[in-house]
């Protein structure tokens, strides 16, 4: 039997500024709740229970073009945070550097090196929420786990192979349990096919062996590639810009999020085994004709760096633009969809799309925020520069901390405080 609940959520409408035409932002939320086939389906028909479009509020900026070392970043790979702390993971140095709410640096955890403690290639770090055990990622040479106390002090060190946990990140669950991302191919597979490479987290346990999985959903689709050509063989490949992808992401609850971005819709597999189907309203983006010609050059670019003579030999670039880029979850339990916004036109760009510091056309980002229930809060505006995934952004309670490329090319992480339609600071 098929049971429907349809909500109208009270809440006081508040005016402002849009970037959604249809089922506005600042009107209350409507949705309707199903019970459809073991799973829960909430469609977000209108509104926002924000009730409008909220903003990130720069607080605090880090970094400079000249000074002392610790305020010097060469190339942030991974950011976190305790609430209290700023941790940032500098591969170039390369150091992990800690600072405090004010941006006063406090001590650096760990350093270069093979000794205990010390690291050659930091790509990602998670604090522990419950003990606050500080773990790393070192990806260059055998890969390694090393763990802190709270104060940077030494405690561990695990490995895993490359060869089977490539592609690897870290993170640790609202309930201290610590996971591993990768990329693997099964026994007996042929790796050269795209088709037997399984994705998904790995449980990861001190002492551990042979570690439990989850397995990242898979769907019967396929991005459209292109193909650089190499002794009659494929050697480098990209996707077509603007093409429809899967993506999918482990959230601090331990839920997989995960979707095809055809079309405005997610699922949400909790650990207990259900599952919940977001959908919502939402107004296609158009692509500029210029912003499409860009993305092809780039591709075209890129691909002759491996095939001299590659001339574009795929399909006609979308468009329209995905419905979204990916996913963020943190750790108050809301879901951020990442999306492509309105294209913007540099004048002074790169026209070969080579240089990603200075693009000819680049996309603003806009994020949709969730309850992890799967009703919609609202929507927020990236600030421009800043790309919102797990690595180059942490989001928690009312504050985003995020490292960005300055108009002086100086990369900078700063702090922005979530201000919610009709609060001021």
């Amino acid at each position: 039997m098929k049971l429907l609940l349809s909500a109208l959520l009270l809440l006081t409408a508040t005016t402002c500024g849009q970037t959604e035409s249809a089922g506005h932002l600042d009107t209350k939320l409507v949705f309707e709740e199903s019970i459809e086939e073991e799973a829960t389906l909430v469609r977000n028909l209108n509104g926002s229970l924000w009730g409008g479009l909220a903003r990130f509020e720069e607080e605090l900026s880090i970094g400079t073009l000249d000074g002392p070392d610790e305020y010097l970043f060469g190339s942030i790979a991974c950011l976190s945070s305790d609430g209290e702390r700023i941790f940032v993971v500098d591969r170039q140095v390369p150091v992990i550097r800690v600072y405090d709410w004010n941006g006063i640096h406090l001590m650096d955890v760990g350093g270069e090196g093979d000794g205990p403690g010390e690291y050659r290639g930091p790509s990602c770090i998670d604090i522990d929420p419950i003990s606050g055990t500080i773990y790393v990622e070192d990806y260059r040479g055998p890969g390694r786990i090393l763990s802190y106390d709270s104060d940077g002090n030494y405690l561990d060190i695990q490995t895993f192979l490359t060869t089977r946990y490539s592609s690897a990140s870290l993170l640790v669950t609202t309930a201290g349990v610590l996971y591993m991302s990768g990329r693997w191919y099964l026994p007996g597979e042929d790796p050269r096919d795209r088709r037997n490479e399984v994705r998904g987290m790995i449980l990861w346990e001190p002492g551990i062996a042979t570690r439990d999985t989850i397995l990242a959903p898979r769907y019967d689709y396929e991005q459209e590639m292109v193909w650089a050509m190499r002794n009659g063989r494929r050697s480098t490949g990209t996707g077509v810009p603007f093409w429809p992808d899967s993506a999918w992401e482990m959230v601090p609850s331990g839920a997989i999020v995960s979707g095809i971005s055809n079309e405005y819709r997610f699922e949400v597999r909790h650990l207990d085994g259900s599952m919940t189907i977001v959908e919502r309203y939402w107004d296609p983006i158009e692509v500029p004709d210029a912003h499409r010609e860009f993305s092809k050059t780039r591709v075209i670019s890129m691909l002759q760096q491996s095939q001299p003579d590659y001339s574009w030999n795929g399909p006609e670039v979308p468009r329209i633009k995905p419905v979204f880029r990916g996913f963020y979850g943190d750790h108050n339990g809301r879901i951020w969809v990442v999306r492509q916004g309105t294209s913007i036109h540099n004048e002074d760009g790169d026209e070969t799309g080579l240089d990603y510091t200075r693009p000819l056309w680049e996309d603003e980002y806009i994020l949709d925020a969730f309850e992890e229930s799967g009703r919609y809060l609202g929507q927020v505006k990236v600030p421009r520069g800043l790309y919102p995934t797990r690595y180059g952004a942490f989001i928690q309670d009312d504050y985003m901390i995020a490292r960005i490329t300055g108009e002086d090319d100086v990369p900078y992480v700063k702090r922005y405080r979530l201000v919610l339609p009709g609060n001021s600071k």
